[in-house]
């Protein structure tokens, strides 16, 4: 699987989106994201974008990434991470995150600070497991 393909399978969901460094994070959420290809770059933006460029959006290097694999955490959504490779060297901080990831839909409603379970996205979150492996190395 490439890269790309990975990407557009996960936003079909809605995700967050998620870019990491040192010294901060990006965080891009909606459900009308959309991946454009072009020779070197993947681009993700708005579909009721009249440009990529018009609303906010993220540029990513096609090489950047070699590895993906699902992360589960007790109490939190998992998240497809992905790596430069199997070694994931180029974590960040002291927890290790991946410097790209996607979220899979919310597994809890933070509306009133009471963290209700959403059973529909639990359940997409299980019938993908059910149809697609844990980790991915992409070409």
């Amino acid at each position: 699987m490439t890269l790309a393909d990975l990407i557009t399978e996960m936003l079909r969901h809605g995700g967050a989106i998620i870019l990491r460094h040192d010294h901060g994070t990006t965080e891009l959420k909606g459900n009308d994201f959309i991946l454009r290809e072009s020779s070197s770059w993947l681009t993700i933006y708005h579909e009721s974008s009249n440009t990529p460029e018009e609303r906010s959006h993220l540029h990513l290097r096609k090489d950047s990434y070699s590895y993906a694999e699902i992360i589960e955490n007790p109490g939190f959504t998992p998240q497809m991470a992905f790596w430069q490779d199997k070694s994931k060297s180029e974590a960040v901080g002291e927890a290790a995150k991946p410097t790209f990831a996607i979220y899979f839909p919310s597994f809890y409603d933070w509306f009133n600070g009471d963290k209700t379970k959403i059973a529909e996205n639990h359940q997409l979150y299980q019938d993908w497991i059910n149809k697609n492996p844990s980790t991915y190395d992409l070409v």
